[in-house]
């Protein structure tokens, strides 16, 4: 039964198992340690801690560290099957060895920092800081919330790369196709700003494409692992990956197993969002490890050679290595004048629920609905007419189809069952349907928002693409957005594995902005899907107003009570 829990565990997110927390408890298999069968199949009473390791290192299958056992157990309480326990192990080695020593920058590359930052010699600039980091070491963690720049600050870096080697191969990726794809246009659309300042920017090494981190790595279905690895490194000097607090912890090590030793890779993401679908929460613990903006001496040092604010505050005398390569941009850049989602989405950050619920009840432009009334309010229908009728206008041209569809989405934790992506479609869909917008079992109507649920390379599309089926009187397709304002059409049948996308789960959402989001979770409580940080990810889908329609218990429960996964990652990174 404890391989069960360790199993169960690891369904959840979780790398190991602290006993601790189990011992002398009885847990429910069935449905996420919430008793509600009297099914002895799903139920087992563990022993006191002391007692239950003495029966597993009976059992033989209890080691430690470097024992070759199917368990392995720290010096800390935790229990992992050991191929995770080595995972975690090696990723902490790999992180600390990139982090090593401080690369020496040029003059002309520092006289191009200046020339792309503007003057700020009495504040400073937490972007700037991050460009310093890339530049100074061969690992460069960065994390900021919705509207920090943190794709700006990565076409700056770039730049700045390219500035200081014109020979320097650079490659960026991302988890999902639709994130990687996102990546390549914010920084190139950046870096052709850049290039009015920088006389020496060289176009020719300019990324051209962006990768799902398993495409990059050359993953197969027809082959076990992938192409690049320990054996076989990639090719390049410099890897950006964004959104990594979508990327599991085998995943992430397989990517470091593929890297030069002397190549740099920056990671950038934002510690407080929803972590990934499988195993580990890296991007998380490696930035909880330690306060982040707070360097060795050392480091300061090699910082104050940069015409840049006295960063002399931000020294700690007993800093962990890893924090000299972790960055936090903290200035939201891009939040809409007298929007309060920012200050919205910092309460939910400090679990300040009852703060959060007195914000909303004094704003319209955020606004809680109770859903105790057993129906949905006027606003949703509201939202419905303003955003998504437009779209089953006849005569709507592709791109005021693309415009409707940014400014709003639906949000909820679920895929399936009340109150989810499903019901939720159902629900616009028969609202529409009610109003004689769309015809009685037609699926294929003029107007229909698609959301693609599988990488196709065939046809270029990749899990996360949205796009809009139209109708005229010569064709029907389905559009995406392409590159430079133009679009790609496909026919229906062309499509990959997809879905109406009227609404979609906030995990999908990740790396998407509306100008609205109407966030559903209803009466429907689940601690492992409704938590601090899934409420925190919506929030900060949204540029101007937000709706959250729920239970006001659940919505306490869940920001007081952030989802915690079990890992050993952050002690490994404890080193000085």
């Amino acid at each position: 039964m404890t391989s069960a829990l360790i199993s169960y565990c690891l369904g959840k997110g979780h790398t190991c198992v602290e006993l601790k927390d189990f011992e002398k408890k009885e847990f429910d298999f069935s449905e996420g340690g919430e008793l509600n069968s009297s099914e002895e199949l799903y139920h087992y009473k563990y022993p006191p801690l002391d007692e239950w390791i003495e029966i597993l290192k009976k059992s033989n299958v209890l080691g430690m560290s470097e024992d070759n056992k199917l368990l392995i157990a720290d010096n800390n309480g935790r229990l992992y099957f050991q191929k995770f326990y080595k995972y975690e192990k090696e990723l902490g080695e790999k992180l600390l060895a990139k982090a090593d020593g401080v690369n020496s920058v040029n003059d002309k590359t520092i006289e191009a920092m200046n020339l792309l930052f503007a003057d700020n010699s009495r504040i400073i600039d937490y972007q700037k800081i991050a460009a310093m980091v890339a530049l100074l070491k061969n690992l460069c963690i960065i994390s900021g919330g919705a509207g920090t720049g943190k794709t700006y600050t990565a076409a700056m870096i770039l730049s700045l790369l390219l500035v200081e080697n014109p020979s320097c191969k650079i490659a960026l990726a991302a988890p999902t196709g639709k994130a990687a794809n996102r990546l390549l246009e914010s920084v190139n659309e950046h870096c052709q700003i850049f290039k009015g300042k920088l006389q020496d920017l060289p176009e020719r090494s300019m990324p051209d494409k962006g990768y799902t981190i398993h495409r990059l790595l050359g993953a197969s279905g027809s082959r076990l692992g992938f192409y690049y690895n320990d054996d076989r490194p990639l090719p390049y000097d410099v890897l950006i990956v964004d959104e990594v607090s979508m990327a599991d912890l085998v995943l992430v090590v397989h990517l470091f197993r593929a890297m030069k030793k002397d190549a740099k890779i920056i990671l950038i993401g934002d510690k407080n969002q929803l972590t990934s679908v499988e195993a580990g929460t890296v991007l998380g613990e490696i930035c909880a490890m330690g306060k982040m903006n707070n360097f060795t001496p050392t480091m300061i040092d090699a910082l104050k050679r940069f015409n840049q604010a006295d960063p002399s505050a931000l020294t700690n005398k007993s800093a962990y290595k890893l924090q000299d390569c972790m960055v936090e941009l903290i200035e939201n850049r891009r939040q809409e004048k007298g929007s309060k989602v920012g200050e919205l989405a910092q309460l939910v950050n400090t679990g300040k629920s009852s703060e959060v619920l007195e914000l909303m009840e004094s704003r319209k432009d955020i606004d809680f609905l109770p859903s105790n009334k057993g129906k949905f309010p006027e606003k949703i229908k509201g939202l419905i007419d303003k955003y998504y009728i437009p779209l089953l206008n006849n005569k709507i041209s592709v791109n005021e189809a693309f415009d409707y569809l940014k400014k709003f989405r639906i949000l909820t934790p679920y895929k399936t069952g009340d109150f989810s992506v499903e019901f939720m479609n159902m629900y616009v869909e028969n609202y529409l349907r009610d109003k004689g917008l769309i015809k009685p079992q037609e699926i294929w109507y003029s107007g229909r928002p698609i959301l693609i649920h599988k990488n196709d390379y065939n046809v270029n599309l990749f899990n996360g693409d949205v796009g809009i089926f139209l109708k005229d009187q010569d064709k029907s397709l389905v559009y995406f957005e392409g590159k430079d304002g133009d679009y790609k059409a496909l026919v229906p049948t062309l499509l990959p594995i997809h879905e109406t996308a009227y609404s979609m789960t906030v995990h999908k959402s990740q790396g998407s902005e509306f100008d609205e989001v109407l966030l559903v979770f209803g009466n429907r409580s689940s601690h492992q899907l409704v938590s601090r940080q899934l409420i925190y990810t919506a929030i900060t889908r949204a540029k101007k107003e937000l709706y959250i329609f729920g239970d006001e218990s659940i919505l306490h429960y869940a920001i007081e009570n952030p989802l915690k996964r079990y890992s050993a990652l952050g002690d490994y990174l404890k080193v000085k």
